[in-house]
């Protein structure tokens, strides 16, 4: 199933983005970013549906597989040999590799939709189709990360040869160019809204030049619009860690768990969208008709 991309006007016609009467700036930034989700809570239910039930589905399969094989092995003695261990331990990564694969393809099909949503390409449907753009939105999305996986890596490197010294300062360095690599990574992430409404004229080179002087606007902005429900996520997990343990060891709390993680699943996806949010406006506000480009 392909989804429409817009009225077109020719064979080679990409659909608009839309003018933003607010000037880039925190506020806006931010203003539209809760507005956008706050305002239009339907249409974001409707984006986040199958994405919320494939991860917080695989989630819950993953936690009561793993929760059996603990429980099989308590029974029968053998939760404290060294066997067993290395063999939960292997399962559970597999288990989080395969978390990891639905997270990013359910986080690719809201990103794109919410994009899509708060530049005017409507409403969000409740069965996403697939098409080039996701393809594409993945790709960027990976090669926006390398620079801060990069950057972070020659970090550890470097606070590793300082491993002698205190524990801050052995972090400062990942802290330092981590820094650096998401300052990279900020300046070219204007091409994920572009793409998800196939604008092809921006990509990361361009985003780039726009983003010139704008980047700690653009990180101040996000960071008030996800930190808020960030922090009340974290709260969620830290008070779940008992009651995960609990289902794991005994069975248990069902019900509770699977409360937790459908809870914590689309607090994930209310942070995922304020921050999709802050970045379209961004787009709006600094590229408000392609044809000028």
């Amino acid at each position: 199933m392909t989804e429409p991309s817009g009225p077109p006007t020719g064979p080679a016609a990409t659909p608009p983005i839309p003018t933003s009467d607010q000037p880039y700036g925190f506020g806006p930034l931010v203003a539209t970013a809760y507005g956008g989700l706050f305002g239009n809570f339907g249409a974001f239910l409707a984006a986040a549906f199958i994405p919320w039930v494939l991860t917080v589905g695989t989630q819950v399969l993953l936690t009561r597989e793993l929760s059996g094989i603990v429980q099989q092995a308590i029974a029968a003695g053998t939760v404290n040999s060294a066997g067993f261990l290395r063999a939960l331990q292997s399962t559970a990564q597999g288990y989080m590799w395969l978390e990891l694969g639905v997270g990013l393809l359910t986080s690719v099909v809201f990103a794109v939709a919410w994009h899509r949503f708060m530049l005017g390409h409507g409403r969000p449907r409740l069965l996403p189709g697939l098409a080039g753009r996701h393809m594409m939105f993945f790709f960027y999305s990976l090669f926006l990360a390398l620079p801060i996986i990069g950057f972070a890596f020659v970090g550890g490197l470097v606070g590793g040869a300082l491993g002698s010294r205190s524990e801050l300062v052995m972090l400062l360095p990942i802290l330092a160019l981590g820094g650096v690599g998401l300052y990279i990574s900020i300046r070219m992430n204007l091409c994920l809204p572009a793409v998800a409404v196939d604008e092809t004229s921006i990509g990361p080179g361009r985003s780039w030049e726009i983003m010139r002087g704008r980047v700690l606007v653009f990180f101040l902005a996000t960071l008030a619009c996800v930190l808020p429900p960030a922090l009340v996520f974290g709260l969620l997990n830290a008070m779940g860690q008992d009651w995960l343990q609990d289902y794991l060891v005994t069975g248990e709390g069902f019900v509770r768990m699977l409360l937790l993680q459908g809870v914590g699943g689309l607090l994930a996806l209310i942070i995922a969208a304020l921050g999709v949010g802050a970045l379209s406006q961004a787009l709006r506000s600094l590229v408000p008709d392609p044809g000028r480009i």
